[in-house]
Order: structure tokens, then C-alpha cells, then sequence
């Protein structure tokens, strides 16, 4: 009987040990629902907010992609402009140096008509 009495107490133990238990467990359970839902609740929140949020994005996306090919326009157009201009300027830098070869020659040539007008004058001095 005593065994009978000891296996009734141990069992007993037993039994408010997982009573216990299974009111923590139960606590745990609601703690973590709550938690669950507020989480859900965040994220119908955040997508709200994305779905509000996107048009907006898209637009403002839009609206760089024009920019951005205004700017290539832009850059294309300058860069043609450059390409003239440095055509331009290859073209006056012949004419210049043309210029200044025929100067050079000029100076030559005056060099030479007035080497020629002095020996002349002083061959007439002579006379």
C-alpha cells in the first residue's frame, strides 16, 4: 500500500510538474501570437506603404529616364559641336602656318630686293 501511495504521490508530482508546464507553454503560446500579429500587422503596413510608394518611384523613375536621355542628347550634340569646332581649328592652324611660311618668304624676298636696291644704289653713287 505504501507503494501504491508513493507511486500516487510520484504521479501526482508528475502530473502538477506538467500541469505547470503546460500553463508556461500555453503563456509562451499567446506571447508568441501576439508577437505574430503584431508582425503581420507591420508587414500590411509596410506593403501599404510600398504600394503607395511605388507609383511615385515609378514616376520619379520615368522622369530620370528622360533626363537622362535629354542629357545624352545633349552630350551628343556637344560632342558634334566639339568635332566641328576642332575641325575649325585645324583648318585656321593651316592657314596660319601658311601664312607665316609666306611671310617668312616675303622677308626672304624683301631681304633680297633690298640687298639688290643697295648694291644698286651704291653702284649708281658710283657714277
Amino acid at each position: 500500500m505504501d507503494r501504491i501511495k508513493e507511486k500516487i504521490n510520484s504521479l501526482t508530482v508528475k502530473l502538477d510538474t506538467a500541469t505547470t508546464e503546460n500553463e508556461e507553454l500555453k503563456e509562451t503560446v499567446k506571447k508568441l501570437q501576439a508577437e505574430q500579429l503584431e508582425n503581420e500587422n507591420e508587414i500590411a503596413a509596410l506593403k501599404t506603404r510600398l504600394e503607395k510608394a511605388e507609383p511615385a518611384l515609378d514616376a520619379e523613375t520615368t522622369e530620370q529616364e528622360k533626363r537622362i536621355q535629354e542629357l545624352t542628347e545633349k552630350l551628343s550634340v556637344s560632342s558634334n559641336e566639339r568635332d566641328c569646332f576642332e575641325r575649325k581649328v585645324r583648318a585656321l592652324e593651316e592657314d596660319r602656318d601658311n601664312w607665316e611660311k609666306k611671310y617668312d618668304e616675303m622677308v626672304m624676298k624683301y631681304k633680297e630686293v633690298k640687298t639688290e636696291l643697295d648694291e644698286f644704289s651704291r653702284g649708281l653713287e658710283h657714277i
